[in-house]
């Protein structure tokens, strides 16, 4: 058995890949599934996992799934995997080797989607997380885990987050909303929340120059899982402000809880009318402000992770 340090390097390693893949959208999953297939490959402890399952012929398994004889024809509408779970291993990593094998002579994940009945990449692409990709890295998980216990409580609780608990890459930002003439206000709260281990999103710092003012706002907000909004007498005076109070309104109403908007009053700030509607706090000391923050988002300190009220929410 590895020691601990090279233990964790593995399953960070998996966990990256991992999550890369099963958040990927149509565009970008090809990349990420090929990073994925590769990381697996050279994993150790993924070796030691897949190296020991007993044969089981995949190729027989995927012809009878699609055989053309069969009721629907070459076009599947479910997957009849086998009852084992080391069997049912074997035909989702022959799946994902294969869609992530960069080759045009094996299955793609376009290919796939179009035997599941998804001609459009990003359906495509949907379809081949949710049936082979997201099953075959919780199962992967699981072992791992297993793999880590023997090591370390520690190691099994690296290698056991539930996925559902995971925020993709682009949606655990926090979004600093202000008037240019707060900057040194809202300055040190940046780095406080960046100290704790958040991704807060600041215009000096995010958005080099040659930026559309517009399209980097939009994509910001877009980006992250909170906006708070500095309110003080200035808040009202700048134009772009309500283009962000009404991004920000937009982005709540479409993903629910896994987006906050947090609104901080500070001494002469006036709350805008669409803000109303959320809860807002009176500032009375900075550490009263990043403790409002903090309890607000939906993601927890350290490492991204949607509170367990967010995930374990839509498993209800």
């Amino acid at each position: 058995m590895a020691n601990s340090n090279e233990i964790v390097k593995h399953l960070s390693a998996f966990r990256h890949s991992r999550d890369a893949a099963v958040h990927a959208d149509g565009d970008d999953l090809e990349h990420h599934l090929i990073e994925f297939v590769r990381e697996v490959k050279r994993n150790p402890l993924c070796q030691r996992i897949l190296s020991a399952l007993p044969a089981y012929d995949a190729n027989v398994w995927w012809n009878q799934q699609s055989d053309p004889e069969s009721p629907h024809g070459n076009q599947l509408t479910a997957l009849m995997f086998p009852a084992s779970p080391d069997d049912k291993l074997v035909v989702l990593w022959d799946l994902v080797s294969s869609m992530g094998s960069g080759s045009s002579d094996l299955l793609d994940f376009q290919g796939f989607g179009q035997v599941m009945g998804a001609y459009n990449r990003s359906e495509a692409a949907a379809k081949a997380i949710s049936l082979v990709i997201r099953p075959f890295a919780e199962a992967m998980t699981d072992r791992m885990r297993e793999q880590a216990g023997m090591a370390s409580p520690n190691l099994r609780e690296l290698a056991g987050v539930p996925l559902a608990a995971i925020p993709g890459e682009n949606e655990s930002r926090i979004f600093l909303s202000h008037r240019s003439a707060d900057k040194a206000l809202v300055q040190p709260f940046f780095e406080v929340l960046r100290e704790l281990g958040h991704q807060p999103w600041l215009d000096a710092h995010d958005m080099p120059a040659g930026t559309t003012l517009h399209r980097g706002i939009t994509e910001g907000i877009d980006a992250s899982c909170a906006v708070v909004f500095f309110v003080t007498k200035n808040f009202e005076d700048e134009r772009w402000l309500g283009r962000e109070v009404d991004q920000a309104v937009h982005r709540k109403i479409e993903v629910v809880d896994k987006f906050a908007i947090i609104t901080l009053v500070f001494d002469g700030g006036e709350v805008p009318r669409p803000l109303r509607d959320y809860v807002w706090v009176n500032v009375t000391s900075e550490a009263d402000a990043i403790r409002a923050i903090v309890r607000a988002l939906p993601i927890e300190l350290g490492p991204p992770r949607w509170r367990a009220r967010v995930y374990k929410k839509k498993e209800r």
